[in-house]
């Protein structure tokens, strides 16, 4: 496909195809590689004018540079791609970037920041329905106000993702977040940590 799109002068069909070939090479660890394909494919996206892309290939960008820890670069193409959602008015897209953003200032001990941009994505996601964004950003959240010693706030945030965890069936995040659980109780002195582990550890197995 990715011959046929070069042979066809398909800019927005390569550079969806090297994107694709990025994130294959990124799960192998392949970070040099990854972001050559995602650096031809914003090349691409930019000749063709195709926005949307152009912002996809941004985030990815980003996303290579905060996996080999250089935070600045990564924060630079998430802020970049988040002008484009802006933009085009992509709001899935940009409550993925206000994640991602997020994750990077947690990384680097900036909470406050780091908070607010969960905050903003978590909306973003409630905006356009999307259920497991929001369940993996209230994962992130709180598992910062954990760290942040906001212990009650954690709690409050891990339970309610819980529930739409359970009520969706996603199994990873309902085991992530009875941990997390374990983890807030265990901060707090609450013998019931030890039921939270355990129940984590049952369903890891159950859902295998």
């Amino acid at each position: 496909a990715l011959m046929l799109s070069r042979e066809l002068g398909d800019e927005t069909g390569i550079a969806i195809w090297l994107i694709n070939l990025g994130l294959l090479l990124g799960l192998q660890k392949q970070n040099e590689s990854a972001l050559s394909h995602f650096q031809e494919a914003l090349h691409l996206t930019r000749q063709s004018g195709n926005r949307a892309s152009e912002g996809a290939a941004l985030l990815n960008i980003g996303n290579v540079y905060r996996n080999v820890g250089n935070y600045a670069l990564a924060k630079a193409q998430y802020l970049e791609s988040l002008k484009i959602a802006e933009a085009i008015d992509d709001l899935r897209l940009e409550a993925r970037l206000r994640s991602c953003l997020g994750t990077v200032y947690d990384i680097q001990g900036e909470f406050r920041v780091a908070k607010a941009f969960f905050q903003d994505s978590l909306n973003a996601y409630k905006k356009c329905d999307d259920a497991f964004g929001q369940v993996e950003v209230q994962f992130k959240l709180a598992n910062l106000c954990l760290k942040d010693n906001s212990a009650e706030e954690a709690q409050l945030v891990a339970e309610e993702a819980l529930m739409a965890a359970e009520a969706c069936s996603f199994h990873s995040f309902e085991i992530r977040l009875l941990w997390t659980l374990g983890e807030i109780a265990l901060v707090q002195n609450d013998v019931s940590s030890l039921n939270f582990y355990a129940i984590a550890a049952v369903r890891a197995v159950q859902y295998e």
